[in-house]
């Protein structure tokens, strides 16, 4: 349950910067109820656990009852309240009930599945999504000399189904690890080269925003800031008008030192 209690500290620390109106010059606040966080738990537990003001909720996963099967869960609240759940294996799945039950909805990377090994799968708030896949290999093409050196493909889907293939600059060696959306729907990358990149959902083009020592591992955004967590455990705040790195914050540091 390690990946969760991550999960739940970038959530919680994003709520601290809001509240704390740390970073990006901007202040905010909470209503003074608290905040829910929905988990999901690949084993198939519920329960409940507080971390400070804030609880904890885990949820059962929709797929818990498959075998032989390592989830990579991607959740987002979408534009019209639903809760949605991404699975590279089977899809999207959709809750009107915060959760307490999911309905199995169109994969919108079906196509992409049938020749390729989906390995991560994000979806945006408005529906659109980006995969991270390899190629079926056919027998002996392993050994074909003239074999693409390029293992890994990334691919943006509009919400019409449009795929966009994107377009990742890092070295032989680099790959991608994972995706985000903000709030806005835009979509961001996070490669092995320690590079954050923004990606153009027509084009596919990428344009690196700033460096971490280590990879991010984890991001969150407000409407206006993204806080992403390296795997050394710092955290990074990006202000997402001024395309800038603001000053990080003592508070946030020590909360993550804590929980990670």
């Amino acid at each position: 349950m390690r990946v969760w209690k991550k999960g739940m500290a970038i959530f919680v620390t994003g709520v601290m910067f809001i509240s704390l109106g740390v970073g990006c010059g901007r202040s905010g606040g909470t209503d003074g109820e608290g905040t829910v966080e929905e988990n999901f738990s690949p084993e198939g537990e519920s329960g409940e656990r507080s971390m400070g003001r804030y609880l904890e909720r885990e949820l059962t996963s929709p797929t818990a009852d498959r075998q032989n099967y390592t989830p990579n869960f991607y959740m987002e609240k979408q534009s019209d309240g639903k809760l949605a759940l991404a699975d590279q294996y089977f899809g999207v799945y959709l809750s009107s009930n915060g959760g307490e039950n999911f309905v199995q909805t169109s994969c919108p990377w079906e196509e992409l599945a049938k020749d390729n090994y989906i390995s991560y799968a994000a979806i945006s708030p408005d529906g659109a999504s980006a995969v991270m896949c390899t190629p079926h290999e056919e027998e002996g093409e392993e050994d074909a000399e003239d074999a693409d050196s390029n293992y890994y493909y990334y691919y943006y889907i509009d919400k019409a189904g449009e795929v966009i293939p994107l377009s990742y600059p890092g070295g032989e060696e680099e790959f991608l690890t994972g995706f985000r959306f903000d709030r806005q729907g835009m979509l961001y990358g996070f490669g092995t080269d320690g590079v954050v990149y923004r990606f153009d959902r027509e084009t596919g083009a990428a344009k690196a925003l700033f460096n971490v020592e280590g990879i991010v591992e984890f991001a969150s955004f407000t409407e206006h800031c993204m806080a992403a967590v390296s795997t050394r455990g710092e955290i990074f705040l990006y202000d997402l008008e001024e395309e800038a790195l603001t000053p990080g914050d003592a508070v946030l540091q020590d909360f993550l030192q804590e929980n990670l």
